[in-house]
């Protein structure tokens, strides 16, 4: 899986305040998968939540979708299959669907480690060894036992060198990527009448951060890009625990990566 990078600078005006919105319907859509290249089995799973504005003027679930794409034995044959899942009485506060639409179009300076540590979670001595073994780095605690091994994995349970991965991998809004063969991205649309305002965070970037907002524009590239891990709280309050992309957005999964980071890159560069 490649990523490619450019940087494009757009001109715009949008008008975007912190008040109250009145949207018909918050649409949620999430999949992650690859190019088939012609094999039989599932290459693409996904999901969808639909939300719709009740006359209170909360909103409340009234579609969620398990979406499965996969090859035929002879690999040229595709598949959806669709599984409904059934959720009673799962409404959200008109409140938390404002402030969702309003980080989604601001920037805030929160990609930091003042911000980010207080939602990591201490990783197990078994959860670095699998993450170890699955990049190819366990050669690095595979001569090391009791007391030993624990003393070599206490950095990195005790997130050591944590503000340089974070600082190291801030996402810069005026960079936009492209990824090839692979793809790992929700989108977020809001529907009011017949204008829909698109949004799209890509995870295959850290945290799905920058968000993209497709721009009701002419220009050939009518896309603005903003940072701010808001959402990602957000997404919280607004997903069921048994989504997938609610797990995606958590800022604790940031966890995983700093392990694959220190392993790869720190410790490689201090111990080699």
């Amino acid at each position: 899986m490649r990523s490619l990078y450019f940087v494009v600078f757009v001109l715009f005006s949008i008008k975007c305040v912190a008040q109250s919105n009145t949207f018909d319907k918050l649409i949620i859509s999430y999949v992650k998968g690859h190019n088939s290249w012609g094999d039989p089995g599932i290459y693409s799973n996904g999901e969808r939540f639909e939300f719709s504005r009740q006359k209170s003027g909360d909103y409340k679930i009234i579609s969620f979708l398990k979406i499965e794409y996969s090859a035929g034995d002879d690999g040229g044959t595709f598949t959806k299959d669709t599984t409904e899942i059934f959720l009673n009485e799962f409404k959200i506060p008109k409140k938390i669907i404002d402030s969702l639409y309003n980080q989604l179009t601001s920037t805030k300076s929160n990609f930091t480690p003042a911000f980010i540590k207080p939602f990591l979670k201490t990783p197990s001595k078994q959860d670095i060894l699998t993450i170890s073994r699955k990049i190819g780095e366990h050669d690095w605690f595979e001569d090391y036992h009791g007391e030993d091994l624990t003393e070599r994995l206490n950095p990195i349970r005790q997130f050591a060198k944590i503000d340089s991965f974070i600082v190291k991998n801030r996402p810069n809004p005026e960079l936009f990527s492209i990824t090839i063969d692979g793809w790992d991205s929700a989108s977020i649309l809001f529907v009011q009448n017949n204008d829909t305002t698109v949004f799209h965070m890509d995870f295959l970037q850290l945290l799905g951060q920058p968000i993209s907002m497709k721009l009701k524009s002419d220009k050939s590239f009518p896309w603005q890009q903003y940072v701010n891990l808001e959402v990602n709280k957000t997404l919280q309050l607004i997903l069921p625990i048994t989504s997938v992309l609610r797990k995606r957005a958590d800022i604790s999964s940031l966890t995983e990566d700093y392990i694959k980071w220190y392993l790869n890159d720190f410790y490689t560069l201090s111990y080699r």
